[in-house]
């Protein structure tokens, strides 16, 4: 008779937020534990979100950050293993701490639902991901005098790097030996309005990175805020019709564009928060 075994651990108060955010630690492979004696000098690595928008050029970065706020799952492929992992360590500075799932280095793919950050071998084949229902943006780094790849083998929307793209300094050169492609489903046009601020911050040279990653703390909360606000009053609040949910969300400063994040960034509640709401809005009726 099959059967699953279950282990759980107790959430200790260590483990939720101050704003009732799960704080989910860094899904990682034993194999594939990553320390900072397991850096390849040679090999060059993203510094922070502003360094890796101009490594990839700013409607490529953009089009990426989308992918990351709304919960697609974000695979970056490569031979160069710091330079995957630091990819996906800068990335993760766009989303609340209880919504990142990471899985930094893998031999094999490993479905959406156990990770939504994906750092693997450029070895790896994801044929399968072309039959399947997954969402997701694949960006895959190769060596420039490589014509194909059997990674990209097949996949649409192929992109490399674009004009606007620029090196931050001489230290930057080994990039050129480099190429960065992106393949996955299209998303809209429009991006969600706390994902435009992010980007302004961070075009802004005039800014240094602690105003910038001060910014970013603050546009954060200003939407979990949000997200709580939607909870409570989708999830707590009894049913609701759309159209008190689309006057909520007008209520609340959040339009269409902004409603792919809001369901996800949800995520990120902790089940404390979740249950201390529900179990409120039981008593007040």
């Amino acid at each position: 008779e099959g059967f699953i075994k279950i282990f759980t651990r107790k959430i200790d108060d260590d483990d939720v937020t101050s704003d009732g955010q799960l704080e989910i630690p860094l899904v990682r492979e034993t194999e594939n534990e990553f320390n900072e004696t397991d850096t390849d000098s040679s090999s060059p690595v993203i510094k922070n979100l502003r360094h890796l928008s101009k490594v990839l050029g700013s409607s490529n970065f953009l089009s990426l950050a989308h992918h990351v706020v709304v919960g697609n799952q974000v695979i970056v492929s490569g031979h160069h293993r710091p330079l995957v992992l630091s990819i996906l360590n800068s990335l993760k500075s766009l989303l609340p701490r209880g919504c990142c799932r990471v899985i930094p280095y893998s031999s094999t793919y490993q479905e959406s639902w156990k990770c939504n950050f994906l750092g693997l071998s450029a070895d790896v084949p994801l044929s399968q991901l072309m039959n399947s229902s997954e969402m997701y943006v694949l960006l895959e780094i190769v060596v420039r005098q490589q014509q194909t790849s059997s990674v990209t083998e097949g996949l649409t929307c192929l992109v490399g790097l674009t004009s606007d793209v620029h090196w931050p300094d001489p230290d930057d050169s080994h990039f050129r030996n480099l190429e960065f492609k992106m393949s996955g489903i299209i998303l809209p046009h429009k991006v969600p309005t706390v994902l435009s601020r992010m980007v302004i911050a961070l075009q802004n040279e005039n800014l240094s990175l602690q105003v910038v990653d001060a910014a970013f703390t603050c546009l954060k909360e200003e939407w979990m805020n949000k997200v709580k606000v939607l909870f409570k009053f989708t999830k707590a609040g009894g049913n609701r019709s759309e159209d008190d949910t689309r006057k909520l969300l007008q209520i609340v400063g959040a339009r269409e564009e902004d409603k792919l994040l809001l369901k996800f960034w949800m995520t990120g509640l902790s089940v404390q928060y979740k249950t201390h709401i529900l179990a409120s809005s039981i008593v007040h009726r």
